[in-house]
């Protein structure tokens, strides 16, 4: 117990660890995800489904109103939602592994899932995609211990925590099929206990099935989201292109093998998550990976082994089926936790091997050389999120932290100021700076958005804040408006996040706390 409470203290603290910088910034799609739950803070209910960052299941939004309320609108507050919905997973996966393998594997998987830097990394952003594997890994939990037990009621709480999974994210029915596949598997397998199984599999479809009934009256009064539809690869303009089954077959595969790829190789870099810039799993939980997935064909009889490749192939269709757009490895997250159990497994099969084969270097050797192991999985993951990826300064541009540092700076004005915005990016409605300062006024300026012009049309206090790349005009409105007060704030990566010029008519300054953000110089 101790050791599994040290790792869910390690994996929050990975988890919620400088959670407003790293990444830098706050992405539109996370911005619009808190909109949302400020919405749903006002209106109550808002439906299943909800029409944010291009729309998606609403389940995360309900988890981050509460959080928002609490914290306000920042960048912490709908990034910790994710972060504690990543940190459970963490302490779950350890009583799936344990129900299936034993508590070794528990461990393990927990430690595997812990230092992952793909969980990691959608742990700290505010998408979706995080509450998904929780949601497999607590129905797979409830679904064992009902197989491997007498306890007839984990059927229907698993049923639960299946319904729920459709509220995450949108590959959930790839999941689904998983399930429902392993089921039938055990039900011809145990042909003879068909009457035994059958009644707990129906308590557990059955209790899904009114946990999504919201879900489905939509699709029966609205239809399917367009969103589905958008990320089919019958999109896929290779897809469409492609004349007659074979070549078509041919696009698939292609797909199939650049999927299975990012799983070790670097592949192209995801323009809203940031990933692809390295493979998604680091050499050692890839090798036992590997090893887990060999182990599980020899030992597929076993359910428990069975649903491992069965898992993990059916949650790459997410990659596979989707059109070309981005997203991929957010996708494929539907596979994680049977990535980490399959390396789990083999991990501990190792030692179990070499305690039978070598006796008289007892259990010492062993468990020293798994502890040396997870400690070099932590190494690698740790280093490389905090160090290279997370303020590396694509992530910077992806996450867009020069808004950030501005939307700071406009947050310590007077309440009244009005903002110029110039911005070759971003509109002044963009869902960051509608997110983090809800109630201030402003208009475009830029010529990217509106007309360019430098007028001060109005009486009250102002401000021009220029961003890339705009920073030219700050001499002209200068020479035009003199007495104002200059603010120039640089990114992480050195470079000009800012310049401001705000001028207030009776002489005052800025009030609140200085302008600053993720590295102000």
């Amino acid at each position: 117990m101790a050791l599994v409470l040290g790792l869910v203290a390690i994996a929050a603290f990975l988890r919620i660890y400088r959670l407003e910088d790293l990444p830098p910034g706050l992405h539109g799609d996370e911005a619009h995800a808190g909109i949302f739950a400020q919405r749903i803070l006002k209106e109550g209910w808002i439906g299943p489904y909800a029409n944010y960052a291009l729309g998606g299941p609403a389940g995360i939004l309900y988890a981050m109103a509460p959080v928002v309320k609490l914290l306000g609108p920042t960048a912490f507050a709908v990034r910790l939602t994710t972060a504690l919905l990543g940190t459970a997973a963490v302490a779950l996966i350890f009583l799936l592994a344990r129900q299936m393998f034993g508590q070794r594997a528990g461990l393990i998987a927990a430690a595997l899932l812990a230092f992952s830097y793909w969980h990691i990394h959608f742990s700290r952003i505010a998408h979706p995609v995080v509450s998904l594997p929780l949601m497999e890994i607590a129905a797979l939990y409830f679904l064992f211990l009902g197989l491997r037990s007498a306890r007839w009621w984990a059927f229907p709480v698993g049923g639960v925590f299946l319904g729920l999974g459709l509220y995450t994210y949108h590959p959930f029915p790839l999941f689904l099929a998983t399930v429902v596949l392993l089921m039938l598997f055990v039900l011809i397998r145990e042909k003879q206990r068909w009457r035994y199984h059958l009644p707990r599999f129906a308590l557990f479809f059955g209790m899904s099935l009114l946990v999504v009934a919201p879900f489905l009256n939509m699709l029966f009064s609205d239809g399917l989201p367009s969103r589905y539809r958008t990320t089919s690869v019958l999109r896929d303009p290779q897809f469409q292109q492609a004349e007659g089954p074979v070549d078509k077959a041919s696009v698939l595969l292609h797909k199939a093998g650049r999927t299975g790829k990012s799983f070790f190789t670097a592949g192209k870099m995801d323009g809203v998550d940031g990933l692809g810039q390295k493979g998604l799993l680091d050499p050692i939980t890839g090798a036992l990976f590997v090893g887990g997935v060999a182990l599980a064909l020899w030992r597929v009889r076993d359910e428990r082994y069975l649903v491992l490749p069965l898992g993990t192939g059916v949650g790459l269709l997410a990659g596979i089926l989707s059109s070309s757009m981005e997203g991929q490895y957010r996708r494929i997250i539907v596979s994680l936790p049977f990535v980490v159990l399959a390396a789990a497994a083999f991990a501990d099969y190792l030692v179990i091997q070499w305690e039978q084969l070598l006796p008289r270097l007892k259990k010492v050797a062993p468990g020293l050389v798994l502890a040396a192991s997870l400690a070099g999985v932590a190494y690698l993951n740790v280093n490389y999120y905090f160090r290279v990826f997370a303020p590396s300064p694509s992530l910077r541009w992806i996450f867009v932290e020069d808004l950030v540092l501005a939307s700071r700076y406009l947050k310590g004005l007077d309440p009244d100021t009005y903002v110029y915005f110039y911005s070759g990016r971003w509109s002044w409605n963009y869902e960051t700076r509608r997110f983090l300062l809800p109630d201030m006024k402003g208009q475009d300026r830029s010529r990217d958005f509106a007309t360019l012009t430098l007028e001060r049309d109005r009486d009250g206090p102002v401000a021009y804040l220029l961003l890339p790349p705009y920073h030219e005009l700050l001499p002209q409105i200068e020479s035009r408006y003199p007495g104002g007060t200059v603010q120039e704030t640089r990114n992480g990566t050195g470079g000009v996040a800012f310049q401001a010029y705000y001028l207030a008519p009776d002489g005052r300054q800025t009030r609140g706390e200085p302008a600053g953000g993720l590295n102000n110089n």
